[in-house]
């Protein structure tokens, strides 16, 4: 007949709903492909050898016809986030060097440092912790290293992942990577960085 909904404190005890105050604690992870990217030069549009173990398949930003690409991401909420690196594997097909990244966050900080390219491919690579604001916009923007061969170096996805509020303050984790392949998952209509919406699965997935 009826249902009443009754307001009697400001916080529920913990074993009464642990699987949402759970859930709560789940990292907010936003990941940026080379197809949204902002490349400077000219994308590459057409299959390349380095396609097979790209993220998503495919590459867009390769050197030397560009240049430059830029990662843009606006958090979603304030905090401290991981910053992960996925390129290719390099092999005879897809020879790779070293790369420049410029991390901006925060408030008009940056941070600059270089990768290697050629080993440690086709798997996500943590660049560092970075602190970001909610609605400021950061950006990781990768070129090739100075003085190296512009030919070696391609720019193919970033992911920033909420891991506490405070760089200062975060807990310590290992970094794992499920990645799925060989499935057409563009008719799947998930939130990103979800593999499902059922809430065990996720909390399971979580915990692995």
């Amino acid at each position: 007949d009826a249902f009443r909904f009754t307001f009697v404190a400001d916080t529920c005890p913990a074993p009464q709903l642990p699987q949402y105050l759970r859930l709560e604690q789940h990292p907010v992870s936003v990941t940026v492909d080379d197809h949204t990217a902002r490349i400077e030069g000219t994308k590459t549009l057409y299959p390349h050898q380095c396609d097979s173990t790209a993220y998503l398949l495919s590459t867009r930003a390769i050197g030397p016809r560009a240049t430059s690409a830029a990662f843009e991401f606006v958090p979603p909420s304030s905090g401290c986030y991981r910053v992960d690196e996925f390129d290719p594997e390099s092999q005879r097909n897809c020879i790779l060097g070293e790369a420049d990244l410029t991390v901006e966050h925060g408030v008009g900080k940056t941070w600059r440092g270089s990768i290697s390219l050629r080993k440690d491919g086709a798997q996500w690579n943590t660049v560092g912790h970075f602190p970001f604001f909610a609605g400021v916009p950061g950006r990781v923007t990768s070129r090739a290293k100075a003085g190296s061969n512009p030919a070696e170096w391609v720019a193919d996805a970033f992911r920033f992942t909420k891991v506490s509020d405070s760089c200062s303050k975060r807990p310590h984790s290992a970094l794992m990577t499920l990645r799925v392949i060989g499935l057409d998952l563009t008719d799947v209509k998930l939130p990103d960085g979800q593999l499902t919406t059922k809430t065990d699965l996720r909390l399971a997935f979580h915990e692995a």
